[in-house]
């Protein structure tokens, strides 16, 4: 009987953190791109508990569910920009941007970013090959593993603190 009702706490603790997520999230949109429905779209957990966003009303083909206004963009250039040109080969666009999303969320000047961050997967519901290492990378085949251990060794040649 105990076993039962901790596995029912644990169900609610998940569906009231799936909630509250959610509810944070219509919050941050709505307060940021004012002119939009928030109802349209919602963040949201599946039967799995893989979160995403869902398109929360029906709508039809063409129709604009979500706009994310410039201002609240990161952008990063493919190409390496000139004021990082002695920068290590492994700098690529992708993790320049992963450090913008990094510092933004880091730094208190912006609440918008902060209260992004909350919202971000934590790194133990992240399924990411790169997060993976030893067997439980190998389990998930050479297509997915060798990627991603590139994608390590990459990273550590960045020597980050």
């Amino acid at each position: 009987m105990r076993k039962l009702l901790l596995l029912l706490a644990a169900a609610a603790t998940a569906d009231d953190a799936a909630i509250i997520e959610g509810r944070k999230f219509a919050i941050l949109l709505a307060s940021n791109v004012p002119d939009q429905n928030p109802g349209k779209v919602a963040l949201a957990r599946d039967k799995h508990g893989v979160r995403g966003l869902i398109a929360a009303q029906p709508f039809a083909a063409g129709d604009v569910l979500l706009a994310v206004p410039l201002d609240r963009c990161l952008v990063e250039t493919r190409d390496l920009p000139a004021s990082l040109k002695n920068a290590p080969a492994a700098l690529t666009w992708d993790i320049r941007l992963a450090l913008q999303l990094h510092d933004a969320i880091l730094t208190p000047d912006d609440p918008f970013w902060v209260e992004y961050g909350t919202l971000l997967p934590k790194v133990e519901e992240m399924g990411l090959p790169l997060l993976k290492r030893g067997a439980e990378l190998d389990s998930l085949g050479p297509e997915l593993a060798e990627p991603a251990r590139q994608q390590q060794h990459r990273l550590r040649e960045l020597d980050f603190p």
